[in-house]
C-alpha cells in the first residue's frame, strides 16, 4: 500500500491521518445541527459563514502558498488551533454559540486544508506522480473514520466523536511539524511567480474558474445536507456513515483507475463530464427512488469526486507552471468558497420552506444549464488545441 520511498511513505500516511482528522466530524454536521434543534434555514446560514470564512481568508494566504517553505511551516499550526475550536463543540448548543465556534474553526480549517491540497500537488508534481496517488490516502481516511464514526455516534455520542477529533489533530500536527522540506523545482524557471490578477487573465484558467463555479460548487452546496437527506429517507446514523465510507471506497477505486488511464479530450469536456454525474444524482434523488437505488447514486457521488479530482488536477498542471499551482489552487478554493457560502444561506432557507427533494430538482436544472453555458464558453476558447487532460 505505501511506497518503498521513505519520504512518500512519511508523506502518504501524514496524508492519511490528516484527512482522518478534517473528517472526523464534518460529515456529519447536518445531522449534528438537526439533533440539537437548529432549523434547516439556520444550518443554511452557518454553512453559510463556514464557507464565506473560507473564501475571504484565501487572498490572505497567496504570500505563504507562494512561498512552499513557509507554507509548511505554517500549515500545521492551523491543525493544531482546529483541536481549540473542536473543544468549543463538547462546551456548547446554542445556536449563537454554535455559530462562533463554527466560524473558529473555519478560520483554522478550511485555510489549513487549502494549503494541505497544495503542498499535496507541489510534492506529486516534484515527486514525478499523479496527485490523485496521494489523495487516495486521504479518502482512505475519509472511509475508515465515516465507517466507525457513524456507530460511534449511534453507539456513543457526537461528544465521544469529537474528542477523536481532537487526538487525531493532535497527531497530525506532531507528523506534519517533523516532516522534510519539500523543494520545488519549477519546469518554468523562467517564468515570475504569478499573482492572483496575472492568474485572472489567463483565459482557460478562468474557464476553468466558472466551470468550478457552476458545475462543482452547486453540489458542495446542496451536499451538505446530504448525510441528513439520508437520514429523512430511513437510513439510521450508523448507516449513513457506511454509507459515506461506501462513498468514499467507490471515489478510491475510481481513482486508481483514473490514475493508470489517459484521456485525450479538450479540458472543459472533463468538468462536463463531472457535471453530467452531478445531473443524474440529483435528478435520482429530487423524484424520489428506492433505497437500493439511493445507494447506487452514493457510489454515483463517490465516482463524481474521483472525476473532479482528477481532472481538475490535471486541467490546473498544464495551463500553471508550478510556481503557481500554490495560488492557483486558493483562487479556486476562494472563488468556489464566496459562492458556496451566499448559496448556502438561500439553500437553507429554501429547503426550510419547500423540502430536500425540491432543492436537489433545483440544482439539476443549474447544473444542466451551466453545463451547456461551460460547453459554449469552451467551444470560443478552445478552438484547435486540444489538450490531453
Amino acid at each position: 500500500m505505501f511506497s518503498r520511498d521513505k519520504e512518500i511513505r512519511m508523506f502518504s500516511i501524514t496524508i492519511l491521518i490528516g484527512f482522518m482528522a478534517l473528517s472526523t466530524f464534518t460529515s456529519f454536521w447536518s445531522i449534528y445541527f438537526e439533533d440539537i434543534g437548529l432549523k434547516e434555514s439556520q444550518i443554511g446560514f452557518i454553512y453559510s459563514v463556514n464557507f464565506l470564512i473560507g473564501g475571504f481568508a484565501t487572498p490572505f494566504l497567496q504570500n505563504v502558498t507562494s512561498r512552499p517553505k513557509k507554507m509548511q511551516n505554517v500549515m500545521p499550526y492551523f491543525f493544531c488551533g482546529a483541536v481549540i475550536s473542536v473543544l468549543a463543540f463538547l462546551l456548547m448548543d446554542s445556536f449563537a454559540s454554535i455559530l462562533i465556534a463554527v466560524m473558529v474553526f473555519s478560520v483554522l480549517r478550511i485555510p489549513g486544508l487549502s494549503m494541505y491540497e497544495s503542498q499535496m500537488a507541489l510534492f506529486a508534481s516534484e515527486k514525478g506522480r499523479e496527485f490523485s496517488r496521494f489523495r487516495l490516502y486521504g479518502s482512505a481516511g475519509y472511509v475508515i473514520i465515516s465507517f466507525f464514526g457513524g456507530y460511534v455516534i449511534e453507539l456513543f455520542s457526537f461528544q465521544v466523536m469529537f474528542i477523536g477529533s481532537m487526538i487525531l489533530y493532535i497527531i497530525a500536527f506532531i507528523l506534519m511539524k517533523s516532516f522534510k522540506e519539500i523543494k520545488v523545482k519549477d519546469r518554468n524557471v523562467n517564468k515570475p511567480k504569478a499573482s492572483i490578477k496575472t492568474l485572472m487573465k489567463n483565459k482557460k484558467f478562468l474557464l476553468f474558474i466558472v466551470g468550478q463555479v457552476l458545475i462543482c460548487s452547486i453540489t458542495i452546496v446542496v451536499d451538505s445536507f446530504h448525510p441528513l437527506f439520508l437520514r429523512q429517507n430511513g437510513f439510521s446514523i450508523g448507516n449513513v456513515g457506511m454509507l459515506i465510507s461506501v462513498e468514499i471506497l467507490s471515489e478510491g477505486v475510481a481513482l486508481i483507475i483514473f490514475a493508470h488511464m489517459k484521456f485525450k479530450f479538450k479540458g472543459y469536456m472533463g468538468q462536463i463530464a463531472i457535471g453530467a454525474l452531478v445531473l443524474i444524482r440529483c435528478l435520482s434523488y429530487g423524484v424520489g427512488v428506492p433505497k437500493g437505488v439511493l445507494v447506487l447514486m452514493v457510489m454515483v457521488k463517490g465516482l463524481q469526486s474521483a472525476a473532479y479530482i482528477t481532472f481538475s488536477m490535471r486541467y490546473v498542471f498544464q495551463i500553471l507552471p508550478n510556481t503557481d499551482l500554490g495560488t492557483g489552487y486558493l483562487i479556486n478554493t476562494m472563488v468556489i468558497n464566496v459562492f458556496c457560502g451566499f448559496a448556502s444561506f438561500f439553500t437553507g432557507t429554501i429547503i426550510g420552506e419547500t423540502s430536500l427533494q425540491f432543492i436537489y430538482i433545483l440544482a439539476s436544472i443549474i447544473v444542466f444549464c451551466s453545463m451547456v453555458l461551460v460547453f459554449i464558453g469552451g467551444k470560443i476558447i478552445y478552438r484547435k488545441k486540444i489538450d490531453q487532460v
